[in-house]
């Protein structure tokens, strides 16, 4: 039964623990590894973001439909990572993107 393990409840974060679940981001090359996260409705989740490009700083910001900031992650330099916890938003696709390199670095967000 390959579907009921897709189906199997994560299990549940001990209160207390990282913000939700937690979404891995990788930028290398001034570029992202994914071109689309998803998470939650209405509760907040972590992007655990690894910058691999040595003396080039990096970041994450959430926009959403509108192109107004909803989540705006500080730049730091790599190599380094970072956990950004991101508050609760509400259903919707929103773009992510580097600040410093938007036209390089993008992607969507698909909450729901």
């Amino acid at each position: 039964g390959k579907l009921k393990e897709a189906a199997a409840t994560p299990t549940p974060v001990p209160s207390g623990a990282a913000n939700g679940p937690k979404l891995d981001l990788v930028a290398q090359n001034v570029k992202f590894d994914k071109s689309a996260l998803s998470a939650p409705a209405n509760a907040p989740f972590t992007i655990h973001f690894d910058n691999r490009d040595a003396g080039t700083s990096h970041d994450v910001d959430i926009l959403d439909a509108g192109g107004t900031k909803v989540f705006d992650g500080k730049d730091f330099p790599g190599p380094a990572a970072q956990d950004y916890g991101v508050g609760a938003l509400p259903a919707g696709t929103y773009k992510f993107e580097c600040s410093i390199h938007p036209t390089l670095m993008f992607g969507t967000l698909t909450v729901q």
